[in-house]
């Protein structure tokens, strides 16, 4: 193999050099600014594609079980890669013959997947106990925004097939809501962000 020994390179027309070798540490110093145009310079842990959307779309629980709330989004990653999937949900519960000391919850779930199937990558648990006095029935319109975030070291990408991440659902408690409402007075925005490997 044969061996190029250079200190600078300049371009043809150039005044200054537009690389500098240094052979003391193997280093490589670009003097001026550097521009990538066709390809992407990433390292391990660089962001490397962001999709996000905010929707006020709603969507209503009644059913038992785990439910999808048909709120999701999808990224396209490569290889290798993994995906930060970040979520902020708007959510309301009511349980209408709720009394003193109930407890009420329900389960947030984040999924690789939509429509019923997929891969359960997180579980939150809301809600608490309703703490009416012995005259007070009834917990209605409780709403408030919740958090969701994890790291997807394995979302299977191969860089032309997209991925979806869903949000889904199950109520659950002593007494647990008849109704859960998503975005019935707020928004939900899903963030997921492609990480190089």
């Amino acid at each position: 193999m044969s061996t190029l020994k250079t200190g600078a390179l300049r371009g043809t027309s150039g005044t200054a050099d537009s690389v500098q070798l240094h052979a003391s540490n193997q280093s490589v110093t670009f003097p001026g600014e550097v521009n990538i145009t066709t390809k992407k310079l990433v390292c391990p842990g660089t962001i490397i594609q962001v999709v996000s959307t905010t929707t006020g779309s709603g969507a209503t629980i009644t059913a038992s079980g785990v439910q999808d709330t048909g709120l999701s989004l999808a990224i396209t990653p490569a290889t290798g890669n993994k995906v930060l999937v970040q979520i902020s949900t708007h959510v309301g519960m009511d349980q209408p013959t709720a009394s003193n000391n109930t407890t009420m919850f329900s389960h947030l779930y984040i999924y690789r997947g939509s429509g019923g199937s997929g891969t359960e990558l997180m579980a939150s648990r809301i809600g608490g106990t309703w703490g009416g006095d012995s005259s007070t029935s009834g917990c209605d319109n409780f709403y408030a925004s919740y958090p969701l975030s994890v790291l997807d070291a394995s979302p299977g990408g191969d860089g032309s097939t997209a991925i979806t991440y869903s949000i889904y659902t199950a109520r659950d408690g002593s007494n647990p809501p008849t109704s859960m409402y998503f975005n019935n007075s707020g928004e939900t925005t899903i963030t997921l962000m492609e990480v190089a490997a």
